[in-house]
């Protein structure tokens, strides 16, 4: 499912150019990549306005990764009451390549212009799995500053609790990106993942390097919140990445 899905989603991305200059509605998109030694990722988003005030973002990506690869899948419907204001609900379903296992994520979310080149994201959502009936409650905190009109700082602080018959911790992962604008389209980055597990099943902190190239379609990353997308948390990354649970 999520192979096929991905497949559609390329086609979609790759004609987002022509999308944004039609009356469909398609407000901009990006596609990303990203490398660290523990992993390397593919990321896309395309954002629809359905009305003036109401919109649409899918999210699609994958993760390479020694332990499991996997493919996520995600919507987000949301409101931008007025300027500078986005809030709405998402919905993410996660698949593991080669494997029947597979998680679901459903909570809300909003960004929300705190100056003239700051951002404020708050998520908070609940996630199921089909391995060892993991559940988790998960809350996330994040904030955009663009130092000048081609470098910004993205940053993501998420925690999410795990209470299991055979497990309580509380999981902490960190990423901190720096963005440079080579282009009016295009910009590098370098970033840093720290995942922490706390509690009675507590381990050793986690840290990866990334560095990235991502593409923006129809919009500037440095415009108010309004045309700025929904980032996406994964709190069972690091149990998966971990070893932590089965996996079928």
């Amino acid at each position: 499912m999520i192979r096929s899905s991905l497949v559609i989603a390329l086609f979609a991305f790759a004609a987002a150019p022509a999308l944004a200059q039609s009356s469909l509605g398609v407000a901009g998109a990006d596609v990303g990549l990203s490398y660290g030694e523990a992993s390397q990722s593919f990321t896309g988003s395309v954002d629809v306005a359905l009305t003036a005030y109401h919109g649409l973002q899918l999210d699609v990506g994958y993760l390479w990764s020694a332990n499991a690869s996997r493919g996520t899948l995600a919507g987000h419907i949301y409101m931008t009451p007025q300027a500078g204001q986005k809030y709405g609900l998402f919905l993410s379903l996660t698949d593991l390549d080669g494997r029947a296992d597979r998680y679901v994520l459903f909570g809300a979310e909003g960004l929300l212009d705190i100056g003239p080149r700051s951002v404020l994201g708050l998520a908070g959502g609940i996630g199921g799995s089909t391995f060892a009936t993991y559940d988790t409650v998960y809350v996330t905190a994040e904030l955009r500053h663009a130092f000048s009109d081609d470098t910004w700082l993205s940053s993501a602080l998420t925690l999410a609790a795990w209470d299991e018959y055979h497990f309580h911790a509380t999981t902490a992962d960190l990423n901190i990106d720096l963005h440079h604008r080579l282009t009016g389209n295009v910009d590098v980055f370098a970033g840093l993942s720290v995942g922490g597990l706390m509690g009675p099943d507590a381990a050793p902190t986690q840290s990866d390097v990334h560095v990235g190239l991502r593409m923006v379609l129809g919009r500037t990353p440095l415009t108010p919140a309004i045309p700025q997308m929904f980032g996406h948390a994964d709190p069972y990354a690091q149990l998966i990445d971990r070893g932590l649970v089965t996996l079928d």
